[in-house]
């Protein structure tokens, strides 16, 4: 079954994951449904539908969406969830994408079933910190 997503923002950071987001859809990772923005619904975008937040209640089916901008991510999660009625799970920070080696398919069977990171170095900290919230806070052995 093919993940349908939306991308939520179409500012500078969109741009900045255009690239790897296109690349996942062409590899089948996922189907992208159109883009979310606030100030314009209705049109179309890098070739998608363009939709208004407000149009995301009842008449979307969705599995997640990739909020593609860091200042407004807090916002964005706030709003849909406490208006919109969304499922806080189904928002995934966009800067995941960024990752060295990201593979949606992996990240995607992680944040379903999350994990706790165990690492000698602290490097699960970072990793933490970086992939939030899909991962339990991690324990750092010494």
């Amino acid at each position: 079954m093919e993940t349908k997503i939306l991308i939520w923002g179409t500012g500078k950071e969109f741009w900045e994951l255009y690239n790897v987001l296109m690349m996942n859809e062409e590899l089948g990772n996922f189907k992208i449904l159109g883009y979310v923005n606030r100030e314009t619904g209705g049109k179309r975008f890098a070739g998608k539908e363009l939709f208004h937040p407000d149009e995301l209640v009842g008449g979307i089916w969705f599995d997640y969406i990739i909020v593609a901008t860091s200042a407004y991510y807090k916002e964005i999660v706030s709003y849909g969830t406490s208006k919109l009625g969304i499922d806080r799970n189904k928002f995934i920070h966009g800067k995941v994408l960024k990752l060295p080696c990201f593979n949606w398919k992996k990240y995607i069977r992680m944040y379903r079933d999350p994990i706790s990171i165990i690492s000698e170095t602290c490097f699960g900290g970072g990793y933490f910190q970086f992939a939030w919230p899909a991962f339990p806070l991690p324990v750092c052995k010494r």
